[in-house]
């Protein structure tokens, strides 16, 4: 996200010396983004001036598919891009509570195809076919 050009980022991190860890390194970049960090707690609030979302830790991944990310999506409800890593199961609860507050959300098994379809094309400079490698996905993970 830094690189992309984000003006700003907060890191809300399971463990508040590794978050700082990642803002130290960040702050080293050439034009940094504005950067807090703050600790993973039951009810943190999304801060209402944030578009987008992401869920970068392991909360909800099979077969722990019922654990929830603890942080409060209400302040950006309708308005922020919600996105989750984890590719299996695609729709984790995080996602649904998203969705539920009127959120637009990206999950993590379209992160994968895509992260696959940019390395693939890098590496043979052929455009692969993403429908196949999400069907593929779908079918390894045990997903419709």
């Amino acid at each position: 996200l830094a690189l992309a050009g984000a003006a700003s980022l907060t890191i809300v991190n399971r463990g508040a010396a590794r978050g700082r860890e990642l803002g130290t390194l960040l702050a080293g970049m050439e034009s940094p983004p504005e950067v807090s960090v703050e600790e993973l707690g039951a009810g943190f609030r999304v801060p209402a001036g944030a578009d987008l979302v992401v869920n970068a830790t392991s909360i909800g991944l099979y077969p722990d598919v019922e654990s929830l990310v603890p942080l409060s999506l209400e302040d950006v409800a309708g308005r922020a891009l919600v996105a989750d890593v984890i590719p299996n199961p695609p729709e984790t609860r995080f996602l649904a509570v998203a969705a539920d507050l009127g959120c637009e959300t990206i999950d993590g098994l379209e992160m994968l195809v895509e992260q696959g379809r940019i390395g693939f094309e890098l590496w043979t400079g052929v455009e692969p076919d993403v429908e196949a490698m999400r069907d593929a996905l779908r079918r390894a993970f045990g997903v419709r």
